[in-house]
């Protein structure tokens, strides 16, 4: 090694100059190299022949010259499968149950169920009229429904009309019905509405049919008389006022009032 000084050639392992002493080697480090930001936080390049540590971006060895494999890749990430997704399914319809149930109860006593809705006409009810009054039953007659858990009556365009409690709600839209609702058919048929679970009240349990006929003294045509003034059954009679009979028939008193007794007897043993 020569010395910068006196131009002495020196061995190479010498700190100082044989000839005048002046420092050969500096003790300071040399400064480090700049880290390019690019490697800052990339992996290194290890060279396959001396093992040697290099930037991951070096072509060869720092150490020996060695040549490095390309800079190595980063591995990919693996895109993770999704599980196949299900079919999709129907939506589920929810099924109305009724909270409340309801019956039409029947000129024979039987209750007839009314479930969600229910149709009633000629087929369902003509059994409990006389053949003639049958056919004032028409054959799709009214509805009864079960609505926002109240039940409702509808005629539906019947050719006699449906009397709610003695009202005609024919044409009238549906009405609702309460516990022990008179519904008359037709002036044929007359039922109850019941809410099914209720108390049945004393004295309002349905009478079977009795023809007015069948009380004594009224034939075939006073009983189309009093067909007319809406008295259609020994029942209807029962309830009618004698002196009023009377007065809207020309008939004597007398003899309306031994009709009403007689009605309401007959009445009282269906009891």
């Amino acid at each position: 090694m020569k010395c910068p000084k006196c131009g002495k050639e020196n061995p190479p392992d010498n700190r100082f100059c044989d000839n005048c002493g002046f420092e050969l080697v500096s003790t300071t480090p040399p400064a480090p190299s700049p880290v390019s930001e690019a490697q800052i936080g990339v992996r290194e390049a290890t060279c396959p022949s001396c093992g040697h540590a290099n930037p991951a971006d070096s072509a060869f060895c720092e150490q020996c010259g060695a040549t490095i494999a390309a800079t190595p890749q980063t591995k990919p990430v693996p895109t993770p499968t999704l599980p196949p997704s299900a079919p999709a399914q129907p939506p589920t319809v929810p099924v109305v149950i009724p909270r409340v149930g309801g019956a039409l109860v029947l000129p024979d006593g039987n209750e007839l169920s009314i479930g969600a809705k229910k149709v009633l006409g000629r087929v369902d009810l003509a059994k409990y009229a006389s053949p003639d009054e049958a056919m004032w039953i028409s054959r799709q007659h009214f509805t009864v429904f079960l609505e926002n858990d109240r039940f409702f009556i509808q005629d539906d365009g019947s050719t006699n009309g449906t009397k709610l409690n003695g009202v005609e709600i024919k044409n009238q839209g549906k009405q609702e019905l309460k516990n022990d609702d008179e519904i008359v058919v037709g002036d044929a048929v007359k039922l109850l509405f019941r809410e099914q679970g209720t108390k049945k009240e004393k004295g309002r349990r349905m009478q079977p049919h009795i023809e007015i006929t069948d009380v004594s003294g009224i034939g075939p045509k006073r009983a189309e008389q009093l067909k007319s003034l809406g008295i259609n059954t020994a029942q209807d009679l029962a309830d009618t006022s004698p002196e009023s009979l009377a007065a809207k028939t020309g008939i004597s008193p007398t003899t309306t009032k031994e009709w009403v007794e007689q009605a309401r007897k007959l009445t009282r043993h269906t009891n």
